[in-house]
């Protein structure tokens, strides 16, 4: 049976977090620069000229959406990553790993920083490193667990 470890959903919600906090800035910035007249005609001169503040609440939404873009696509594109260990190997990262590959597993940091180092040699015979984090995906130490149960 295959263990899937996904993408942290702790770090897919901050992504979430941050566009929306992005949006509604550059909502608040829109709004001064362009709707409330108030503050518009508190920022500009007699001569019609805007002050710097004026001029930021303008130019930033042109900042700050692009920005909550970003981190939505980044939202995206981090939504599909994925660890999997199953009967064959584990893949991870665009590499595919057979058990037979994997030399040794270093899990001295698990229990205090949440990570640990596959060493295997790669198709070529050269030694290759993989860390894998908890903090990076959910439900790694069961990942560890089947990589430990099929390499010993």
């Amino acid at each position: 049976m295959a263990i899937q470890a996904p993408y942290s959903s702790y770090r897919k919600k901050n992504l979430v977090i941050w566009a929306v906090v992005l949006l509604a800035a550059a909502a608040w910035f829109a709004y001064d620069g362009y709707i409330n007249e108030d503050f518009i005609q508190e920022h500009t001169s007699e001569e019609g000229v805007a002050d710097s503040d004026l001029k930021l609440n303008r130019m930033a939404p042109f900042v700050l959406v692009p920005g909550a873009a970003l981190l939505g696509i980044g939202y995206w594109l981090f939504g599909k990553k994925k660890v999997t260990a199953d009967e064959e190997g584990i893949t991870a990262e665009g590499r595919s790993i057979k058990y037979d590959q994997i030399e040794a597993v270093n899990k001295t940091h698990f229990d205090n920083k949440g990570k640990f180092t596959v060493i295997y040699k790669d198709a070529n015979g050269k030694q290759d490193e993989l860390v894998l984090s908890r903090y990076k995906y959910d439900n790694i130490s069961a990942v560890l667990d089947k990589i430990v149960e099929k390499i010993s």
